[in-house]
């Protein structure tokens, strides 16, 4: 795909059924790829905290588009509610958020 030289990549769940290593591994392929070939990268993705770090712009969608923007701006408590349901938070750790799902009440 990449002999071709695309202006953008699109991938469906890039990161579904690999290890933790190969995920990273992927992401940080995937964010070269954007920042020194200039190329656009769209993905589809379950798992947020995987990309959440390596994106510039999000959009999340639950039958229809709930929010899009900067990540900073839209990864919040509300409006992840509104994508995933009550059972979910979102936490800062170092400088960098987390959605946690689940039992949220711990």
């Amino acid at each position: 795909a990449l002999v071709s030289k695309p202006k953008i990549l699109l991938l469906d769940e890039p990161f579904n059924a690999v290890d933790a290593s190969a995920q990273t591994f992927i992401a940080e392929l995937l964010n070269r790829l954007k920042n020194e070939n200039k190329i656009s990268v769209l993905l589809v993705s379950h798992d947020i905290n995987m990309v959440v770090e390596y994106i510039d712009i999000l959009m999340f969608l639950n039958k229809k588009m709930i929010a899009m923007g900067k990540a900073h701006e839209i990864f919040r408590d509300d409006i992840l509610k509104m994508v995933y349901g009550e059972g979910v938070r979102v936490i800062t750790e170092k400088g960098r958020c987390y959605a946690l799902t689940g039992d949220t009440h711990g």
